[in-house]
């Protein structure tokens, strides 16, 4: 699907998928050019049918991911005069724009280093691609088969005819795009980078905005003030060069990349890895496992990994509330009420705490003890290559010791092990929804 096909037909302003439309109404065929940008940096341009990411975007049919949300069904709960609010509304970007945009910032840095040729060819490929296999669903629906959901893993199972004449055009091989996916050489460190950076600035981006309006949770309190005023941290991308004696990128700018490892770190402990995520993230992973299978499809489970490779979240969203009788005008009711629902929860600092606290929970007949999460940390990404004061490439933790082990507590604050839950007081559609799977022996 090229982007000439997926926008001519579309009449309404896709405004969460990648940007502003552009229509030439005197030329034939149209143009059509696109407009992205990475929050906070000054990367905001139109991207012409010119550029390469188009074609790759019309051979591997990337547009799917149009319609997979690139925060799967996280969202932030925030409280102010007693009342509970979701952000839910506001991570509405997706997996394309995110693809498109991570595309841009690889060009970017790979230009300013003179990569050209088959090796340009095959870093935009992967940037563009990198997220292809992705399920409906997104993250959450991994979590139902890691091993057979993995994107990077099957990335080559989306490959098509289009597909292996692109590759065969630009002399290029699955394996060699498939390396840099998986971050393996120059390439792959730099596209590491590049998607980083890409889905921590956009999702920052969708949590503060730029209203910058209060915040009265530690979390939120917390990326607000690391990001700071009028700061730039997704230039990250300009720093970004080539050491001629190892091969391998680092950034000359230390204070910069401090800066993006930072809102990385806590927005992983605010978000991405929070309780409320976490949560939520088990319950509908376990609202799918009833109907999917790593083997040949059912009548009872036709959910394989290959059928959620070409799924999207509307045709994910539209089974369940079929299958779970979620009465629905639009499929958009079932996300939203998984996306603003969560169990409740209580944190231990070890298992076995929890292990205790369960067992005594388990014997209340009004709490429905859904089960236990243990959160082992996250990469802090300190092993990253800089500049120092002193001209030398080093590792950033070596370069910035005292922000390095800032970095650490973050990791340390986000383990433990939380245990989910559903009481009596939760008269939400899915909290019922969670009480009669229970019932019936199936959650």
């Amino acid at each position: 699907m090229s982007l000439e096909h997926t926008f001519r037909d579309t009449e309404f302003y896709h405004s969460w998928a990648i940007g502003e439309i552009l229509r030439v109404d005197d030329k034939e065929p149209y143009e059509v050019w696109v407009n992205d940008y990475l929050p906070y940096s000054d990367l905001n341009e139109w991207v012409s049918e010119e550029s390469i990411l188009p074609e790759i975007n019309d051979a591997f049919r990337v547009g799917r991911l149009s319609n997979i949300k690139a925060l799967s069904f996280l969202s932030y709960r925030t409280v102010l005069n007693g009342e509970t609010h979701t952000t839910h509304d506001e991570f509405t970007h997706d997996r394309f724009d995110h693809s498109l945009v991570t595309g841009m910032v690889m060009e970017k840095m790979m230009i300013r280093n003179g990569i050209v040729g088959k090796q340009y060819v095959t870093g935009m490929t992967a940037a563009m691609t990198h997220d292809n296999a992705l399920p409906a669903g997104g993250d959450a629906i991994k979590l139902v088969d890691p091993a057979n959901l993995h994107e990077e893993d099957h990335w080559d199972e989306m490959l098509d005819d289009k597909s292996y004449a692109f590759l065969e055009k630009y002399s290029l091989s699955p394996d060699e795009v498939k390396a840099v996916i998986r971050n393996e050489g120059p390439l792959g460190e730099m596209l590491d980078i590049a998607d980083r950076l890409t889905y921590t600035m956009k999702d920052v981006g969708a949590l503060i905005g730029h209203r910058r309006l209060p915040f009265f949770e530690q979390p939120a309190i917390d990326i607000d003030r690391a990001l700071g005023e009028n700061a730039k941290p997704g230039n990250l991308y300009r720093d970004i060069l080539i050491d001629p004696d190892s091969g391998r990128p680092y950034s000359n700018d230390p204070g910069r990349m401090s800066q993006f490892l930072k809102l990385r770190a806590l927005m992983h402990y605010g978000l991405y890895m929070s309780p409320v995520s976490a949560g939520r993230d088990w319950v509908i992973a376990k609202f799918v496992e009833p109907f999917y299978t790593a083997g040949a499809p059912t009548s009872e489970r036709p959910l394989t990994p290959q059928l959620l490779r070409q799924w999207d979240d509307q045709d994910l969203m539209r089974f369940l509330s079929q299958e779970y009788k979620v009465p629905s005008e639009h499929n958009a009711f079932f996300y939203t009420a998984l996306a603003t629902w969560s169990p409740s929860s209580i944190s231990f600092s070890t298992q076995e705490e929890a292990a205790e606290r369960m067992a005594t929970m388990q014997e209340d007949p009004s709490i429905i003890v859904l089960d236990s999460v243990t959160k082992k940390g996250f990469s802090t990404g300190e092993d990253y290559l800089v500049k120092n004061d002193q001209g030398r490439i080093v590792t950033f933790k070596e370069a910035m010791p005292s922000d390095a082990r800032y970095l650490d507590a973050v990791v340390e604050a986000s383990k433990g092990t939380h245990i989910f839950y559903v009481d009596e007081s939760d008269q939400t559609k899915i909290g019922k929804l969670v009480r009669q799977q229970r019932s019936l022996g199936k959650l």
